[in-house]
């Protein structure tokens, strides 16, 4: 066992410095997770450092992640630019698929270097500059310039040009601490009380961590699945539950809408309700963007639950009535499913204080708007 004080302030500990590279690293791809959209899969050590790939491919984009802690200032022959390029062109036939490769870096970009408004640069602009190293590179970068212009049968010029025409460099990076600080700005943590959210970040950094333990094979996180299991979790950690926002103004019936569910309610003879569900519709769709605003990722996924469960509510009822199909006439029926469907009792948010009726109304109306869902009753909805 070592003697040493860790007290001692001339002990240096110098592993410590390495493995807060690796926690950047991690941090980033928290913070990916936190801005992704349903359908997104976060990697990490699998494509580049970081990388997302959602459900459109053109949002598709890989990361390498560098961390320096002190002022660093990266030259032409710093070994971040190089061996970032290196790696993607080792990794050429898996990068294709991204529409962007960027260096996230907290280096500076130094006076006078290739790397000054690199990202305004065309592909051959960018293959102009760096093809000077090719026959002169420093010894600290020999290594990587010998695969980077490696040409072979399978890898040619034009495939280096164009890893340089996705390569973007993204300099003066904020350091690991101030990474953490940008983190409990971000709208996740409005509602978690400051006391606890250091404790909250903790929680989402081992999710992330543990999710190298489920799959050792391959580190990958589904934002979906990050959404659902943090949800889990995220009550703990809150203050109190968001207010549900006062009721919109400026909300007003033109008689223009054109909307799928007006469709549906003149079909079953109910012209009198147009009006009011259409202001109720609108109503609801913006107290969702305002819940949303305060609330984050995590309300949002609580109203898409509670919209779920709105749907089947609707659905079930439609089912009960059905088997009284035989012995009322089905315009009747359909009205009768309206109003009941209009009167169920308030639904609840999670996270959020209870709602008004008329922001459930509307989400009703939004139900019928975009999902298969039909006040009519037709022969297929008969048992």
């Amino acid at each position: 066992m070592s003697t040493k004080n860790a007290n001692n302030p001339t002990f240096s500990n110098n592993a410590t410095l390495a493995i807060q590279g690796f926690d950047y690293q991690k941090l980033f791809a928290l913070e990916c997770c936190l801005k992704g959209k349903r359908g997104d899969i976060i990697y990490i050590e699998c494509l580049g450092d970081v990388a997302v790939k959602s459900k459109t491919p053109a949002h598709n984009v890989s990361y390498e992640t560098k961390l320096h802690h002190d002022i660093y200032n990266m030259t032409d022959q710093s070994p971040d630019f190089w061996k970032t390029l290196k790696n993607y062109v080792k990794e050429y036939s898996k990068i294709t698929q991204f529409s962007k490769l960027i260096l996230y870096t907290t280096a500076s970009v130094g006076e006078k270097s290739i790397f000054d408004n690199w990202n305004s640069k065309s592909p051959e602009q960018k293959m102009q500059l760096i093809q000077p190293f090719q026959n002169n590179p420093n010894k600290t970068i020999q290594e990587f310039t010998k695969i980077i212009f490696g040409y072979n049968d399978i890898y040619k010029r034009e495939n280096l040009v164009n890893i340089l025409k996705k390569l973007e460099i993204h300099t003066d990076q904020v350091p690991i601490k101030e990474k953490c600080d940008e983190i409990k700005q971000m709208q996740i943590f409005i509602t978690i009380d400051d006391k606890r959210q250091d404790a909250f970040l903790e929680k989402l950094y081992g999710y992330i961590s543990l999710k190298a333990i489920d799959n050792q094979n391959l580190w990958i996180i589904s934002y979906d699945d990050f959404v659902k299991d943090i949800q889990q979790h995220i009550r703990s950690f809150q203050q109190t539950e968001i207010p549900f926002p006062e009721l919109p103004p400026g909300v007003e019936y033109t008689g223009y809408e054109v909307y799928r569910f007006i469709d549906e309610l003149r079909a079953i003879d109910l012209e009198e309700e147009i009006e009011s569900s259409v202001i109720d519709y609108l109503r609801s769709e913006k107290n969702s963007l305002k819940l949303i605003e305060m609330g984050g990722l995590f309300v949002k996924e609580s109203i898409d639950n509670f919209e779920m469960e709105l749907e089947d509510k609707m659905k079930a009822q439609k089912k009960v009535d059905s088997f009284e199909y035989s012995k009322i006439k089905s315009k009747m029926l359909s009205k009768r499913l309206f109003y009941k469907c209009k009167l169920f009792d308030k639904l609840k948010i999670r996270g959020v204080q209870p709602i008004e009726l008329y922001y459930q109304r509307g989400k009703m109306h939004k139900i019928v708007e975009e999902h298969d869902f039909h006040w009519k009753f037709e022969q297929a909805d008969l048992p």
